[in-house]
């Protein structure tokens, strides 16, 4: 049964390119659709992972691919957003550095079989992360539902709203980073001398 939580992996990725298609072509039903999309995906991502918690189902494919698949759902969303305006650059470009990163370096001590510890910001910068996604996901699809343009005072309190959320997930995401480094620094060592010698 340990393949479910694995199918569900899967299907996150699939529903990534799906997402950026619907999300992209900027008319109203299909930013609903984009919007149906990413959530079933984040919830196939909750669902894998008490899946696996709860029964044990693991396997070395999901313990590599599960956070890949969240890496790539988040960064598609993040990239797509600062494409079309939504998000700042620079914010998405320290986000997805930081994830890319830790991402790898999670992969290295995997395959070393080594502990890594984990802290509570990193779950907090996941939700922050995914809270801006949404906030951004049904604000571009309720604009694009709409006739006439948001008035003007409502397009700047939503993008001050964005803005807010989206520097909470910077902050979280640099403070998860260095705390990740800062807790595990021996076993990064210990790999890094294992490698050398």
């Amino acid at each position: 049964m340990w393949v479910i939580p694995n199918i569900l992996t899967v299907i996150r990725v699939l529903l990534t390119p799906v997402f950026i298609v619907f999300f992209l072509s900027e008319t109203s039903s299909h930013r609903l659709i984009a919007v149906f999309l990413f959530l079933v995906a984040s919830l196939t991502d909750f669902l894998d992972g008490y899946l696996a918690r709860k029964y044990n189902w693991t396997s070395v494919f999901g313990k590599y691919v599960d956070p890949l698949a969240d890496k790539i759902l988040t960064l598609s969303a993040f990239i797509v957003f600062a494409q079309q305006g939504y998000l700042i650059g620079w914010m998405v470009v320290i986000v997805a550095l930081r994830e890319i990163i830790i991402t790898i370096i999670r992969s290295i001590t995997l395959y070393h079989n080594k502990l890594i510890n984990t802290s509570r910001v990193g779950k907090w910068k996941t939700v922050a992360q995914l809270v801006t996604i949404f906030i951004v996901l049904f604000y571009a699809a309720v604009d694009a539902y709409r006739q006439t343009p948001l008035s003007g005072w409502v397009v700047a309190g939503v993008e001050w709203v964005i803005l807010i959320s989206m520097s909470i997930a910077v902050i979280l995401t640099v403070v998860s980073g260095y705390l990740y480094f800062s807790q595990n620094r021996t076993v990064l060592r210990s790999i890094l001398f294992t490698h050398e010698s």
